[in-house]
């Protein structure tokens, strides 16, 4: 009985590699929400100026869902499990989606009635972490679509 063809083993290596480094950006976008969170904690104590907490909230929220994605998707390839890699993938699709929500929320809830130094920072910090979100959802865009293939390939070789 043969194993996995080498195209299969060559995607199993491109999604376990994709997913290995969504995995570390999400761990950095945990940590520098966590320190984002605790700089404008102690910055910003009033309750009109919440908008960087829940910029750090969602960028918290966001690593976290991206480690799991990756841990699905690193799984899924090592064990060549296509239910786990199509249930990765679809996963990967609802971040991509509520990634998208969140830079709309942010960019749509900014107060332009703050000073103006205080809109630069928080539309700085809106581009800073939304396109970190954007490139990894991308990578993860991409590690999705391998996986789709590779989820088919597996059935077909489960088949044989």
């Amino acid at each position: 009985m043969a194993g996995l063809s080498t195209t299969a083993k060559i995607m199993k290596f491109v999604i376990v590699a994709c997913n290995t480094l969504s995995f570390f950006s999400g761990l950095a976008i945990v940590i520098l929400g966590i320190l984002d969170f605790v700089h404008f904690e102690t910055m910003f104590v009033s309750e009109t100026l919440n908008l960087p907490k829940n910029i750090a909230i969602g960028a918290i929220v966001h690593g976290l869902v991206i480690i799991v994605a990756a841990f699905l998707g690193v799984f899924g390839a090592l064990r060549a499990n296509s239910n786990v890699l199509n249930a990765y993938a679809v996963f990967v699709l609802l971040i991509g989606c509520s990634t998208l929500c969140f830079l709309i929320y942010g960019f749509v809830q900014r107060n332009s009635h703050c000073e103006t130094a205080i809109v630069y920072a928080i539309e700085a910090e809106l581009g800073t972490i939304g396109g970190c979100l954007i490139g990894i959802t991308l990578l993860s865009f991409f590690a999705s679509g391998m996986g789709f293939l590779l989820a088919r390939n597996i059935k077909a070789y489960e088949k044989v």
